[in-house]
Order: structure tokens, then sequence, then C-alpha cells
């Protein structure tokens, strides 16, 4: 038996991938901020398929929440060995129009607590796996998520930086996915039309990304890589 811990694991790709992982044997800890409806939804399901589920809220803009993290996750489940960061945060601003606010909510969420959470993983649990939630966007340069696609850029190079230092006891690596779900509150059919702007005409689906973690989980000699997953969007010229 071993434990996951999964940021924003309530809701949208964090749930679908708490509920795989419990299909994979694994005891979930999910982090939620204000989803803790979607949550206590995600625990019953878990705990369905007979895995224990903790929930702890945590708000990862707030540094002293994302510090006690991982020692407290370990408090409660002992056998944590695998850490999923996923939860991020998206605003829709160009380099003009970011205000302060946003890039600093980007940042603390989408990497200095994914750089934080690493480093106390390394110190307290100090065997396992990580995998980042990244972004194929981070492979462009366009300006229409400046603030977000700078901050996945450097979850990028945590990556590639966190593999090379923790291993052999810690395996690093990250996911990129493209176009998966409609943000919420936009328009479905402009975000499906968006999908199929790459060479396979569709977009990613949420067991995509399942299949890439068990991959990652069950190839153990991966480690410092990212996954693309976008139907070949990267390696398309423009943004």
């Amino acid at each position: 038996m071993s434990t996951a811990i999964i940021t924003g694991g309530g809701k949208r790709v964090g749930q679908s991938i708490s509920l795989f992982l419990a299909t994979l044997g694994y005891n979930i800890i999910i982090t939620y901020k204000d989803s803790l409806s979607e949550a206590e939804k995600t625990k019953i399901e878990v705990e369905k398929s007979g895995r224990k589920c903790h929930l702890i809220k945590c708000d990862l803009s707030d540094i002293s929440d994302v510090r006690t993290l991982i020692e407290y996750s370990y408090s409660i489940e002992n056998d944590v060995s695998l850490l999923i960061n996923n939860a991020s945060v998206f605003n829709k601003n160009d380099l003009k129009d970011t205000t302060d606010n946003q890039l600093l909510e980007n940042y603390y969420v989408n990497f200095f607590s994914p750089y934080i959470l690493t480093r106390d993983f390394a110190n307290v649990i100090q065997k396992g796996t990580i995998i980042n939630i990244i972004d194929s966007k981070a492979e462009k340069n366009g300006f229409k998520y400046s603030a977000y696609t700078l901050s996945k850029k450097s979850l990028f190079d945590l990556t590639y930086q966190s593999a090379v230092e923790l291993g052999p006891d810690i395996r690093v690596n990250g996911i990129a996915p493209g176009f998966v779900l409609a943000p919420e509150n936009d328009d479905a059919d402009y975000f499906a039309r968006l999908s199929e702007n790459n060479p396979l005409h569709k977009s990613c689906s949420l067991d995509d990304i399942n299949n890439s973690i068990k991959y990652i989980l069950t190839n153990t000699f991966v480690t410092g890589q990212i996954m693309y997953l976008d139907g070949g969007k990267h390696l398309v010229t423009g943004e």
C-alpha cells in the first residue's frame, strides 16, 4: 500500500487523477482551497474503491500553508511515495494587461508551491516519484497567457533540474497536456474548435493523462522527461 498527494485533486483533472490512482491501489491525499464540496464528492468516490482519502485545506498561494503540507501529509500516512503537482491558476492576460497580483498568484501556485513541495518531499519523504502537470503552451512564447505561461516554463525547468539532483531516490517527470477541459465559464464550442488545431485533430482526454501517469509509475527508468499530450501541437510553428 502507498499514498499519493494530489494538489487540487478534488475537481476537474485532479479529480480524475485521484480516482485513477485509487484504482491502482493508492490511498489519496487531496489538497483543496475553495472547492470543498467537489473534494468531498471525490473523497466519497475514492473510498468506494476501498482506499482511504484525506482532504487538506491548503492555499497554494500562501507559502505558510505550503511549507506544512508534506510534513502534515506524512504524519497522516507515513507511506507517502507519490506527489502530483496538479493545481494551477490560469489568467488569460497578455503582458501589458497582467496585474501585479495576477503575476504573483500565477508564480505562487504554478511554480513556487511545486518548488517548495518538491524540496520538502526530498527532505521528508526522501524516496518516491514526483509528477508535475505542466502545459504544452509553455513550449511557445505567445503572450495571451503571459504570467501563466512564464510560470509553467519555470515548472518545466524545475522538472529537469530536480530530476538531476534528486536521483536515484526520487524520479521527477512532467506531463504537458494540450487542451483537456474547457476553462470554467468559457465557451465550450470555441474550445472544441481549438482542440482540433493539432496534427491529430482532437483534444487530450482525461484517460490520456491517467495512462501517462501509469506509464511513468511503472517504467522506473524514466526521469527528467516531459510527456507532451497535445496531439503534436508543440511541433507546429506559431502559437
